[in-house]
């Protein structure tokens, strides 16, 4: 009765001439070069899903689990770290990804509108670089958000009150070495718990 939808897929991909980033030696100085690095291959499946088990309430979830891999890397010459990296994962590529949301949307009256949202993300550990170095590695995390919205159908008015990373969660969009040495992690709006408002109008 149309209560649940769900979606599932598999799927295997095949990459020759993988273009990436990579640590190499310039004059004596370590420098990051674009490089053709060789072949790579992902395969996994994934899948959504959606329910409504009761009038205004809606829960949903997706997730993929992917295996991606370096099958083959061509070493640049001089190359300053070990290409030994055939078999590693590939970076950017969480073995595991998951989402799971919860809305509750009603009327109050014949103008206002009340929803109630909340959803959380994870994910596996995260190589950030080909290099493959233990140090660039992102361990797993997940994020909680909230969200209470009133809209004012006339007015054509929303305002929704917002708390981002609400068990603040500490993690790194990116991770690479820095030019002096060391390494380098680039933090997200969300690094920490926040929180405020949105006031949208529509004209």
């Amino acid at each position: 009765n149309h209560h649940v939808t769900a979606n599932f897929a598999g799927f295997i991909e095949n990459f020759s001439n993988y273009q990436a980033n990579f640590l190499d030696t310039v004059a004596g100085a370590t420098v990051t070069r674009l490089i053709n690095a060789g072949s790579v291959s992902s395969k996994g499946f994934e899948g959504d899903i959606s329910t409504h088990p009761f009038r205004y309430v809606t829960f949903g979830g997706n997730f993929a689990y992917t295996f991606a891999t370096v099958d083959h890397v061509r070493c640049p010459t001089g190359a300053p770290l070990s290409c030994n990296i055939d078999g590693q994962p590939l970076p950017f590529a969480p073995r595991w990804k998951l989402a799971l949301n919860a809305d509750y949307t009603r009327p109050l009256n014949d103008r206002l509108t009340l929803s109630l949202d909340s959803d959380y993300t994870w994910q596996s550990q995260t190589q950030y670089t080909l290099n493959e170095t233990p140090d660039t590695i992102q361990k797993a995390y997940g994020i909680w958000n909230l969200s209470t919205t009133i809209e004012d159908r006339k007015l054509r008015l929303r305002l929704t009150l917002v708390m981002r990373n609400a068990i603040n969660s500490h993690y790194a969009s990116y991770k690479a070495y820095g030019s002096l040495g060391g390494v380098v992690n680039w933090l997200p709006r969300d690094y920490g718990r926040y929180g405020g408002f949105v006031l949208h109008k529509d004209f």
